[in-house]
Order: structure tokens, then C-alpha cells, then sequence
């Protein structure tokens, strides 16, 4: 079973699936501890999903990584499904 950190990972986790799309949670990253949360690897991209902005964290997780799309906040998370599924979902945002 995978373990994710957030949420919003689990619903675009299953997204991914439901679009026939392969991802791996957290891959190892050379020449760093973090880790991004999802790696396309037919696409050779990276996805991290954060539910708000922090712009340290962020620099460094994505400074060690080209292609990568980072999809910040519940709306950008629904709009990144409906794009991959064609599906209209909504979220409620956990406080």
C-alpha cells in the first residue's frame, strides 16, 4: 500500500490511473534527499502536488529535476484531473 503525504496526491494517483497513465510515487532523486511525488515515465516528467505554496521547499525539490509540472492548491488539483479524465470533479479542501 502506498503511503501518500497528502490528500490531494491519492486523488491524482488515481487520476493518473483512471488515464491509463504510469506514474511511480516518489522515485529516488539523484544528488538529494527530497523527493517529488510522482514520476511519468513515458513521459519523463515529474508532477509534485502541494495543497498551498512554499517556495523553499519547492526550489529545492524541483531544482534537481527538468520537466516537471507542479500543480499548487485544491482548484489547480481538479482542473489537472478533468484534464487527464475528462471527469468534473470537486474538492473540498481539508482545513
Amino acid at each position: 500500500m502506498i503511503h501518500f503525504g497528502h490528500p490531494l496526491e491519492k486523488l491524482v494517483a488515481e487520476a493518473l490511473t483512471r488515464a491509463n497513465i504510469k506514474w511511480i510515487h516518489e522515485p529516488p532523486l539523484p544528488h538529494t534527499l527530497r523527493r517529488i511525488d510522482f514520476y511519468l515515465p513515458d513521459y519523463n516528467v515529474y508532477i509534485e502536488v502541494k495543497s498551498f505554496y512554499s517556495s523553499k521547499r519547492i526550489h529545492e525539490q524541483l531544482s534537481n529535476v527538468q520537466n516537471s509540472i507542479l500543480i499548487v492548491g485544491y482548484k489547480a488539483v481538479e482542473a489537472f484531473i478533468c484534464l487527464i479524465t475528462k471527469e468534473k470533479v470537486t474538492i473540498e479542501p481539508q482545513l
